[in-house]
């Protein structure tokens, strides 16, 4: 028998918030426009699972977090004329080998991370983004990292853009966004080893948002529009994209024993490890 199940952690797509031109928050909704969700989730994962919409697992538990009315205030499909339109609009405008640079001749040049672990999708939605980016002037290459690297690169700032996970308050899911306080982001060159430093963020907005949030219970009603206005200053800046729900899938073997979790009664959590 099969038992499909989401991981609490979407796939995603992260871009290091203080490294120019991705510290623009212009620049990383063009690169979202040029993430196609849908074909990661049908064709690049290892088998067929849906789009993210919310940094978070779209578990039933998690429906009371679903703002789509906020969701739609934003332009976030995947859309390349979008994005060209966006970069055309800041001045990045393709130079003599068609690489977009700004006035002052910065290229749109950028490594996507990808940490060598598993084979859940992160290395294809990786090659898959930097072909798009490419259609529209932006050079994009795909480097493969063992984790000790990938872990010093991302915590210490060096680095572009990475493709992995999104991991989150699995619990109350938009109190992720407390983890992206300013106070946690440390100059490039030191390491940011608190919440999502390490993406570094800095939106005093968001922080005041959060910072009312934290004194407050889940089950207190003031919390709803805190939590709306964290998803919506999130969009707003962008720092990272979650591209895919996590599924994966467990076989388990009935011949000796039955009453395993599967599809149809998926009773307990099935991964084994």
């Amino acid at each position: 028998v099969l038992a499909p199940w989401r991981d609490p952690c979407p796939r995603g797509v992260w871009m290091n918030n203080a490294k120019y031109p991705l510290s623009l928050p212009e620049v990383r909704h063009a690169i979202n426009n040029l993430v196609n969700k849908e074909k990661a989730a049908t064709v690049l994962y290892p088998w067929p699972t849906v789009p993210a919409e919310y940094p978070w697992a779209d578990w039933g538990a998690n429906d009371k977090y679903a703002y789509d009315d906020i969701l739609a205030e934003f332009d976030l499909g995947y859309d390349p004329e979008k994005a060209v339109a966006i970069l055309d609009e800041l001045g990045f405008e393709p130079g003599s080998d068609g690489v977009r640079v700004d006035g002052e001749g910065n290229r749109m040049s950028f490594t996507i991370l990808v940490p060598q672990v598993g084979v859940t999708g992160e290395h294809p939605i990786a090659l898959d983004l930097a072909e798009e980016m490419g259609k529209v002037g932006i050079e994009a290459s795909v480097k493969w990292s063992e984790m000790a690297p990938f872990n010093e690169a991302i915590q210490t700032g060096n680095f572009d853009m990475t493709s992995h996970w999104f991991c989150g308050n699995w619990a109350e899911p938009p109190l992720t966004f407390a983890d992206f306080k300013s106070e946690y982001v440390k100059p490039i060159g030191e390491l940011a080893n608190t919440g999502f430093g390490w993406v570094r963020l800095q939106d005093p907005e968001l922080d005041a948002v959060v910072s009312e949030m934290e004194l407050l219970s889940p089950d207190d009603p003031a919390i709803e529009e805190l939590y709306r206005e964290a998803f919506r200053l999130y969009l707003k800046n962008m720092p990272g994209i979650a591209v895919i729900q996590t599924t994966f899938v467990m076989p388990f073997n009935t011949h000796y024993w039955a009453g395993w979790p599967q599809d149809e009664d998926i009773f307990a959590v099935p991964f084994t490890w």
